[in-house]
């Protein structure tokens, strides 16, 4: 599923995903395929999703450590 940056589905993965990151969790690209799994896309179009995001805001909502 293509992931929107405008979409509420966007906004909450995205709050959940730091979320569990500042909490140690989805250490590995598997947990995080899982997590977005879990919220009906994929991690390469969550990924995408957060580079539009940030190229088309002044604020960063999350940090990939890849």
């Amino acid at each position: 599923m293509v992931l929107s940056i405008r979409s509420q589905t966007f906004h909450d993965a995205m709050r959940d995903y730091d979320t569990l990151q500042s909490e140690g969790k989805l250490r590995t690209d598997e947990e995080k395929e899982l997590f977005f799994k879990s919220k009906g896309t994929t991690l390469d179009d969550a990924k995408k999703a957060n580079n539009d995001y940030i190229s088309n805001s002044s604020s960063n909502l999350s940090t990939w450590n890849n």
